[in-house]
């Protein structure tokens, strides 16, 4: 799987390269490419390099041309074989990803580690199926090692396999006792009771955790969680404030910049530039947008429980055409940030581009789903690029889900969930843009509340529905099918029926949560007070039809 080694005065250049590139800083890398490759036009690792940097650029073509001439280059080509499958997957080129990884197994039948890597491309582009079947073909053939098993097992968790996925854990956890990624894996894959927990078991481990391991912070989030599952909340809120103090000293997060972003959003996208859609007219597009953990998973399962909806997961591509056409946009303009470069793209061809994309994943259903919590950010950017899209956003109780946010342990991305004050200061300035969207585009966004919608689901469906254009079905109420796949932290929870658990979550730690509160408070974002009382029949109904008015052209 390796490439042939390489002149040894390069490497320190190429790793530079790569460093680059994870940090962020795409010109940079792109312009010590082009150096490289004007001396090294042979050298299959500065190609590959180079192909990356292109691809990271919004070069597609000349990333692709780059990643064919280093696989010339030599006989050695899975590696290479393979990187071409995960550009064409980053360039959401979805059938010509997949054919190019029929191309790359033709290689692979006695290569475990080229099946497994096979298999993590597929996983982390939702062929999860056919990641499992390729990660049980390497296990097979190797030893496996730990990294494999937790793929695996979490594969498994998306496709509603817990029994499945806590047996991987287990012969993960023979080898690697301490893995804390794993053991917080294990115990979200169901609710805990006092009778069958691990509350014991994570105890023993923590004891016994090696002094630099850095695996604590994964161990205590899954204490907390099941102690949280047992009713100890006293107990379970110290093991959190242990697990969010320890992790978040383990990477830079800057707060302040992230808020500035949204805010320099807002100035640019006025009531002006957001009614100008002259984007792509495809009706089918439908959004779900929110913080994570407001209930945004739930939606889309009642959306897509017809049949009529397909769900496409948490796509990244809108934000990532976006930057791509505003990276290219910039280069053209002087602009004071990226919002208002922004406003100089393309819209349509976004737009365009976004849809042929995104129904290639929802396999060409007119209506499919979005549900990446995060393109609350992009409101403004979706009515331009796609007018009649339909955006839902879900809201929930600002401490519930403050609460809910910061007991969760994330991989990747929400730097602001560890820190009570970082993350009192994203909600604020979240819940800023997305009245800012309200106010600059009336009617154009359904706001559904996940208290309303747990309480009433049937009259929150069908409003929904009729938001979205979609015939109503009573089949929508039911529980998910066993096939069905959710890549998200409430994978879980979501297969259950609809339940009412969840709600005023945070009550148990209002004394931990006072100072979040307050900052709150002080921005104008109080508590839902329906959220503590009964809700009346058809009160759900009423109180949202009041708060938002039907976009032109939509059934509400």
């Amino acid at each position: 799987m390796t490439l042939p080694p390489t002149d040894p005065m390069l490497l320190p250049s190429i790793r530079d390269g790569y460093r680059l590139l994870r940090q962020g800083h795409y010109q940079q890398a792109g312009r010590l490419a082009e150096r490289l490759v004007a001396t090294n036009n042979q050298n299959p690792h500065v190609l590959a390099f180079a192909a990356e940097a292109c691809m990271a650029c919004g070069d597609v073509r000349k990333s692709l041309r780059l990643i064919d001439q280093a696989a010339a280059t030599t006989a050695d080509k899975p590696f290479l074989l393979l990187k071409k499958a995960r550009l064409l997957a980053l360039d959401h080129q979805r059938q010509a990803f997949i054919d190019q990884l029929d191309h790359v197994l033709e290689h692979a039948q006695d290569n475990p580690i080229l099946l497994w890597q096979s298999a993590s491309l597929c996983h982390h582009n939702q062929l999860h199926q056919r990641a499992i079947t390729l990660f049980e073909q390497a296990s097979r053939l190797m030893d496996p090692p730990p990294g494999l098993l937790y793929e695996l097992a979490m594969a498994r968790h998306f496709r509603g396999d817990a029994p499945g996925a806590e047996q991987t854990l287990e012969c993960l956890l023979q080898a690697t006792p301490h893995a804390g990624p794993a053991l917080y894996l294990r115990s979200t894959l169901k609710r805990q009771s006092r009778q069958d927990n691990h509350i014991r078991d994570l105890e023993q481990r923590l004891a016994t955790l090696p002094a630099a391991s850095t695996d604590r912070p994964g161990i205590l989030y899954a204490l907390a969680k099941e102690l949280e599952d047992c009713g100890d909340h006293t107990r379970s809120f110290a093991a959190l404030t242990l697990a969010t103090r320890e992790k978040r000293a383990s990477y830079t997060y800057d707060i302040r910049s992230e808020t500035a972003a949204l805010a320099e959003i807002a100035e640019a996208y006025t009531q002006e530039q957001c009614g100008n859609g002259t984007g792509h007219t495809d009706t089918g597009p439908i959004f779900i947008v929110g913080m994570p953990r407001s209930g945004t998973t739930l939606c889309e399962r009642l959306l897509c429980g017809t049949g009529q909806a397909v769900a496409a997961g948490e796509l990244h591509i809108f934000g990532n055409e976006l930057t791509r056409h505003t990276i290219a946009a910039a280069s053209h303009t002087s602009q004071p940030n990226n919002a208002s470069a922004s406003l100089h793209i393309d819209f349509r061809a976004l737009g365009q581009r976004y849809v042929h994309a995104a129904r290639q994943i929802a396999n060409g259903s007119k209506y499919f789903v979005d549900k990446l919590p995060g393109n609350f950010m992009f409101c403004g950017m979706i009515a331009r690029a796609l007018p009649q899209a339909r955006i839902i956003h879900v809201t929930r109780d600002p401490l519930d889900n403050c609460y809910a946010i910061h007991k969760t342990q994330f991989f990747d991305g929400c730097g602001y969930a560890c820190d009570l004050t970082e993350l009192g200061d994203y909600f604020i300035a979240y819940r800023r843009l997305m009245d800012h969207w309200q106010n600059v585009m009336p009617g154009k966004i359904l706001e559904v509340s996940y208290e309303d919608l747990v309480r009433d689901p049937r009259d929150q469906s069908r409003r929904m529905y009729a938001w979205c254009g979609l015939d109503w079905n009573d089949k929508a109420l039911l529980p998910p099918p066993p096939s069905a796949t959710f890549s998200t932290a409430s994978a879980a929870q979501v297969r259950e029926p609809i339940h009412q658990r969840s709600l005023t979550i945070s009550r148990n730690h209002l004394q931990q949560l006072s100072g979040l509160e307050a900052r709150l408070a002080a921005a104008g974002i109080h508590r839902h007070c329906q959220s503590h009382r009964p809700l009346q029949p058809g009160q759900a109904t009423a109180d949202m039809k009041s708060r938002t008015k039907p976009s032109p052209g939509a059934t509400a």
